[in-house]
């Protein structure tokens, strides 16, 4: 073929050869910006009876496109291979009718623990007919048919007439019912599932981030804008209860839904900030990292996520449009959920008489306490910056994991691990593109950044703590520069 694409025609006989570049063409595709590429290229990979193929279908049933995830449900169930039932099993959440039906048939070919109980569920709340129908039938063909209530003796003969109209009634009930709950369920798929972020008053917003003209650039990928700014949190609740405790991790992602690529900016939470709107409680600068505290504290309007967005915005000129807030324990259990990470340290870290913080070097395997007491050591008060490169190791060793088939099987537990301890303003159709948008960025075209050090000075207060003293203006234009996809006014790497 001229032409590196296939055309839509050859994709079939792709999934017919089983080999390895067939193979790679073929998961390639699943990324492709047409719907009907990455439709075609899930159903040949189900043919192509390769179980290498099944972490690709797995993430496809998170497409934008319900004909996608259509496509992969059949495709894993094609498979039949029990890797495949816990991904499945969390698909039946999907809000797509067609979506779910196709699941169903799929768990009937798989398989797995629980997967009878969770067909049962369907079968009895499922608010579309067809998907209650299609979990009966995969019911019966698993060899359990249903048990049927028993027919009521008729005392006698209705007119035909009567009996036609009552089940006309029945039907137009149903619709009726079925229509208000498609309703409902489409906007709570738009709506945001915590409180929205109240912007600062007096100054306005930042500039919008700039994008290139739409001439010049591709259509967003997902369902998504061409770009979003999204602040990331870690709270140490500690004992204290999640509204107190501090933002000891703050990044900002910067998203590009067009060009599949992800720049994110580590900030370092002991920055000395004036924190807005606390002047009558005698309140006007302090440590980055209580304005979250502060901000639920005295009760501002959007609470501690949109005070830490406003002194963001008010020190340096940084505008987010979502947030993500996380408990560290429950991350810790989300680590769990997902099996460990896998980190190669190239140095010990900590000191070997304290066990519970100490390192060795070489390759260790961290369960989510462990992983969670690396990315917070911080041995004899060193700078802040040592520590937010250990929490970007972890952070990429997450990724990394989530992508293998055994991380695969654990993301429902991850992420009923994640729903507990987390706080958004994502819809869950914003999180759905999100989740789509980085199955399609490639580790290096995701870029970790953190502010320079020259453009802050440490010093050591009276209790012998460490304070950043920002140059504010010099801040500002590097945030402005990363605001526009320049990371030049930062340090950062492509991830490794």
């Amino acid at each position: 073929m001229s032409d590196p694409t296939p055309q839509l025609d050859e994709l079939e006989r792709l999934g017919e050869r089983s080999d390895s570049r067939a193979m790679a063409m073929l998961v390639g595709l699943l990324s492709h910006p047409d719907a009907n590429y990455r439709l075609s290229a899930a159903r040949a990979l189900g043919r192509s009876g390769l179980l290498s193929a099944l972490p690709d279908l797995l993430r496809t049933l998170r497409d934008i496109d319900p004909a996608v995830r259509q496509a992969a449900a059949w495709s894993l169930g094609q498979l039949r291979d029990n890797l495949a039932t816990s991904g499945l099993q969390a698909a039946l959440n999907d809000p797509d009718p067609g979506v779910r039906r196709s699941v169903i048939w799929a768990l009937g070919k798989v398989g797995g623990v629980g997967v009878r109980s969770d067909l049962e569920a369907v079968r009895r709340a499922d608010p579309d007919g067809a998907v209650r129908r299609a979990a009966d039938a995969a019911l019966s063909s698993a060899g359990q048919p249903v048990v049927s209530q028993p027919k009521a003796k008729s005392a006698g003969k209705r007119p035909r007439q009567s009996a036609k109209r009552a089940r006309w009634l029945l039907l137009s009930a149903l619709m009726v019912v079925l229509g208000a709950a498609g309703v409902i369920a489409a906007l709570v798929w738009q709506q945001p599932l915590g409180p929205s972020l109240v912007k600062t008053d007096g100054e306005g917003l930042a500039p919008p981030v700039i994008v290139p003209p739409a001439s010049e650039m591709r259509p967003p990928l997902c369902g998504g804008p061409p770009m979003m700014m999204l602040l990331l949190v870690g709270i140490d609740s500690g004992d204290s209860g999640y509204e107190a405790g501090f933002t000891d991790v703050i990044r900002v992602a910067r998203i590009d839904f067009s060009k599949p690529s992800a720049l994110l900016l580590a900030i370092p939470r002991d920055l000395w900030v004036t924190v807005p709107g606390l002047s009558d409680y005698g309140i006007s600068e302090n440590r980055l990292k209580t304005a979250y505290p502060y901000g639920n504290h005295y009760e501002v309007p959007g609470g501690g996520m949109s005070l830490l967005a406003q002194t963001l915005y008010v020190n340096f000129g940084l505008s987010v449009d979502h947030y993500v807030a996380v408990d560290f324990q429950g991350f810790a259990q989300g680590i769990d959920a997902i099996g460990g990470i896998d980190l190669a340290l190239p140095a010990p870290v900590g000191s070997p008489s304290d066990a519970a913080s100490y390192f060795a070097a070489g390759v260790q395997h961290f369960d989510g306490q462990r992983a969670l007491a690396y990315a917070r050591i911080r041995p004899e008060n060193t700078s802040d910056l040592r520590r937010i490169d250990r929490q970007t190791e972890v952070i990429m060793a997450v990724r990394d994991r989530v992508l293998t088939p055994e991380g695969v099987t654990g993301l429902p537990a991850l992420a009923s691990s994640l729903q507990a301890a987390t706080r958004t303003d994502l819809s869950p159709s914003q999180m759905n593109s999100l989740i789509c948008i980085g199955q399609k960025i490639n580790r290096s075209d995701i870029i970790i950044t953190t502010l320079d050090p020259n453009l802050y000075v440490s010093v050591t207060d009276s209790y012998g703590y460490e304070r950043l003293l920002p140059d504010t203006d010099a801040i500002r234009r590097a945030i402005a520069a990363f605001m526009e996809g320049d990371n030049s006014g930062v340090s950062g790497q492509a991830a490794k």
